[in-house]
């Protein structure tokens, strides 16, 4: 589905409703979901913001599996060192609100630590990926650089597939198993749609 507000397409894919009955199930009148999807406003905030000092505006908001991903059209083309600070805004929003947070709303606090760390993994196209993606493309060129990324997906992701599998198994949770699949399929198909570029 998409829609058009002020020219930024959004785009809500069935996996995003998926993504909220995990969470819905698994919080349990726990009250983490708020806490979780006041950390990831906070975080897309963060890249939108840098975004901003570069001249780049929102293109397409795509709400899918994984939760909220921003594509942005700049006036002019950004370099690698702006991609990067625009990549780490969002987990820097993370990491500064989870310490503001503290032991004061620990929910809050973990809630921002836990998405500012998982964005940071070096697989596209989590903001880690972003990064090690231009460091590389810009000393390597970007061939070598994309054999690197693949390489580092399939390692992490097979990481994150196999806790993701013993989570599911001994506590029924499978988000990990769901993002952890997501990952390694983004990255074997090269699917620049989530790009943040």
């Amino acid at each position: 589905m998409l829609i058009r507000p002020n020219g930024c397409r959004l785009a809500i894919a069935p996996g995003f409703f998926l993504l909220l009955a995990v969470f819905f199930y698994l919080d349990q009148g726990m009250g983490f979901l708020k806490w979780y999807g006041l950390a990831a406003c906070l975080h897309e905030t963060g890249h939108i913001l840098a975004a901003k000092l570069f001249g780049g505006q929102v293109k397409r908001l795509s709400l899918s599996v994984v939760g909220a991903e921003i594509r942005f059209d700049y006036h002019r083309i950004p370099s690698y060192g702006e991609e990067n600070l625009v990549a780490l805004a969002g987990p820097v929003v993370n990491l500064l609100v989870g310490v503001a947070a503290g032991t004061r709303i620990p929910l809050l606090a973990v809630a921002n630590f836990g998405m500012g760390a998982f964005n940071l993994l070096p697989v596209m196209p989590l903001d880690g990926g972003r990064v090690l993606s231009n460091v590389l493309s810009e000393a390597f060129g970007v061939s070598v650089s994309d054999n690197i990324l693949l390489a580092s997906a399939g390692l992490i992701s097979g990481i994150l597939l196999g806790l993701g599998l013993i989570l599911t198994v001994c506590y029924a949770n499978v988000v990990l198993l769901i993002l952890s699949a997501w990952i390694l399929l983004g990255s074997i198909w090269k699917n620049n749609d989530f790009s943040s570029k």
